[in-house]
């Protein structure tokens, strides 16, 4: 179904800079290499991807680089080099290109341009199918394969049997990894098997090339290329028996980057060691499940608290898992989140439990709306924001988080459940208050920490009261007495 159209003209300004790229690329390129050829599609789905880079922390805007990049008919997918602002405005696995003419492939940059002059077309799906395949993606068990290389100069430094047990936990000996930290922040709801493809979910491809000083994008375009030659890729993912394709590339490309992941869809790929690491596993396939970065105050990384902030080279932790906005999106805990409306007021008080700590909350009663809560949406009557309040345990697979551990966090993202980054707003101890302004037409809304209590009776829990307005009392009703005879 199609809810959004847009006509865009290549302006030529940027036919222009579209000319001098290909001039140059056709100075530089080396006579090994095919030449640009014509693919036999007019139209390709956008997919977006942000890569990542070791610098994060020393310079953060340099750190990241989002890219949009079309996946054609054939499973292709080819970095669109000319699409200029058009980018931002599109949704990866959502937004689909047409053009009036076949899009042109350069098999040496694994490139894409969309032809000078041409006339393009976008459409989105429409919500409801949009939502229905998060709704698909966020539960139940998932296969994947995971593919290294064997390139002329180099090798993915890992075999697959360690790959296995560093991503699976195969074979023991790795107690934190993408497979049981999903599994346990999800209570079981989301879990990651290996496939039959390969070696029961492993698989080395031989590429006819060198690694060192190329372009990530080219040895991805290589390895893809090889792994839908060997395993039928393509095939798996559309009957079923597939659902996640991790690449580990060997050592040497250009760049400090560290690993990327497509959008909404099923590509994630890791520079050689980083396939190792569980916080880079996780954060890639959050992108890959629709999560945006969780960032805090200018930094767009730096929400330290679950796993859609930094990345760490490490193995065996940090153990954590997600901010209460990611974790709401991902709907696992519907049963114990509130939404709290701008329309009317609103009065609870009650025990802010963490995710570690599930199991041991009080159910609510028929007609009961103060029993425990782990998460609350917050929905202001105007602004582009939502804010989410959460109890950031550290304990058990939480142990490791490394911001606002035992505290109530607050945090802000774009309206609705899709994709869109968070912001920390506050870090809440016991007798620490935050307060909304203009929360709607009743006034501000205000979020009070009156205690915090820790291991009591196998339970740990934040006393938290928000309200809203003033909440009429309900008056008691008094039995009818029947008459008395004189």
């Amino acid at each position: 179904m199609i809810t959004i159209r847009m006509k865009i003209f290549i302006s030529a300004l940027l036919a222009a800079l579209c000319l001098t790229e290909a001039a140059l690329r056709k100075v530089q390129r080396h006579d090994s290499f095919p030449t640009s050829r014509r693919l036999n599609f007019d139209s390709c789905t956008v997919l977006k991807s942000i890569i990542e880079y070791d610098n994060r922390v020393a310079n953060e805007e340099d750190s990241r680089e989002e890219i949009c990049s079309c996946e054609f008919d054939d499973g292709t997918i080819a970095k669109l080099n000319n699409l200029g602002e058009l980018c931002a405005e599109l949704e990866s696995t959502k937004s689909v290109i047409t053009s009036s003419a076949d899009i042109s492939f350069n098999a040496e940059t694994q490139e894409a341009s969309i032809p000078v002059g041409t006339t393009i077309e976008t459409y989105t799906l429409d919500k409801e199918a949009s939502e229905n395949r998060r709704r698909l993606q966020v539960t139940g068990n998932k296969l994947i394969v995971i593919i290294r290389a064997v390139a002329l100069d180099s090798e993915t430094t890992s075999s697959e049997a360690v790959l296995k047990r560093e991503i699976l936990g195969i074979g023991g000996g790795d107690s934190v990894n993408l497979a049981s930290q999903y599994s346990a922040c999800s209570y079981g709801q989301l879990t990651f098997s290996p496939s039959t493809l390969g070696n029961d979910g492993s698989h080395t491809v031989n590429i006819e090339t060198t690694v060192t000083g190329k372009s990530n994008n080219v040895i991805q375009g290589a390895m893809v290329t090889e792994a839908n030659n060997d395993l039928g890729i393509q095939a798996a993912l559309g009957n079923g028996s597939l659902q996640y394709v991790l690449l580990c590339i060997p050592p040497g490309t250009s760049g400090g980057w560290i690993a990327y992941a497509y959008i909404n869809s099923y590509l994630s790929v890791y520079n050689n060691r980083w396939c190792e690491y569980p916080s880079g596993l996780m954060h890639e396939i959050g992108h890959n499940l629709g999560l945006a970065h969780s960032g805090d105050g200018g930094n767009s990384y730096g929400d330290q608290s679950g796993m859609m902030g930094y990345s760490y080279n490490q193995d065996e932790g940090p153990a954590m898992c997600f901010n209460g906005a990611k974790s709401y999106q991902l709907g696992w805990f519907p049963t114990y989140s509130q939404e709290v409306e701008s329309d009317n007021p609103f009065f609870w008080n009650g025990d802010l439990v963490g995710f570690v700590d599930k199991d041991s909350m009080v159910g609510c009663a028929q007609g009961d709306s103060n029993c425990d809560k782990l998460i609350f949406r917050l929905k202001p009557q105007s602004g582009d924001n939502e804010y989410y309040v959460q109890f950031n345990r550290k304990l058990g697979f939480n142990s490791g988080t490394k911001e606002g551990g035992n505290q109530v966090m607050v945090v802000s993202r774009g309206r609705g459940t899709g994709y869109s980054a968070s912001l920390i707003q506050a870090k809440l101890n016991a007798d620490n208050q935050y307060t909304i302004s203009s929360f709607g037409v009743h006034g501000s809304l205000t979020i009070t920490v009156q205690s915090i209590t820790l291991n009591s009776s196998g339970k740990s829990w934040a006393d938290v009261t928000i309200e809203y307005g003033t909440v009429s009392p309900v008056n008691p009703t008094t039995a009818p007495v029947e008459p008395t005879s004189a």
